[in-house]
């Protein structure tokens, strides 16, 4: 995903002075992108089950041969690989800035997420999560935004393996179609104990 803060300049110190907000479009926020990852579940060497995800790709924006190792397409003319992924009627994914800088980037984003949890009871599983992430800016409105986010540096978490998950049963009794995310919002604190 789009790192939450852009910085478009720095001051001499390197320090950003110029921020502008990642605002994520609705169009893109409220669609679906299904993921099926691989998982496997096992007793680990002290009785307790692990959960392993090995490493899934997800690209939004395009439509990739080999999603791992193929480039993102870097040109908003190339309808062989682009795809319009939050059905906004532009090709990539449309993310929005606001603050000094204001306009809107339309990305092509791939990211690789792996999980490693343990079973802490029956019914939640906890552990960590590492991920790796690549965009590239096809388009922009201002046209001008694109040659700024290219010369633009991200800032991320620096704390190696900070990233965590946890997973939750959900009771039977919701299993006949009440369960959507709206649904798992209002019941964030009780499934997840936050």
């Amino acid at each position: 995903m789009l790192p939450s803060t852009v910085t478009i300049a720095t001051d001499p110190a390197g320090r950003p002075n110029n921020p502008a907000k990642v605002i994520v479009i609705d169009a893109w926020r409220l669609t679906p992108f299904p993921v099926q990852p691989q998982r496997n579940l096992r007793a680990g060497q002290l009785g307790q089950w692990t959960l392993t995800l090995p490493t899934f790709i997800e690209v939004a924006g395009a439509a990739l041969t080999d999603p791992a190792c193929d480039p993102l397409p870097t040109d908003a003319s190339d309808l062989v690989h682009l795809v319009d992924s939050d059905n906004d009627g532009f090709p990539g994914i449309s993310v929005g800035l606001s603050g000094l800088i204001t306009g809107t980037l339309r990305s092509v984003q791939r990211q690789a997420t792996a999980l490693h949890g343990l079973a802490v009871a029956a019914d939640r599983i906890e552990g960590g999560m590492s991920f790796q992430s690549d965009q590239t800016i096809i388009a922009s409105e201002p046209a001008a935004l694109k040659n700024l986010y290219a010369s633009s540096t991200a800032t991320t978490d620096p704390t190696a393996c900070s990233s965590t998950f946890v997973m939750v049963k959900v009771p039977d009794v919701t299993d006949a179609g009440a369960v959507d995310c709206d649904w798992v919002r209002n019941q964030e604190a009780a499934l997840l104990g936050l």
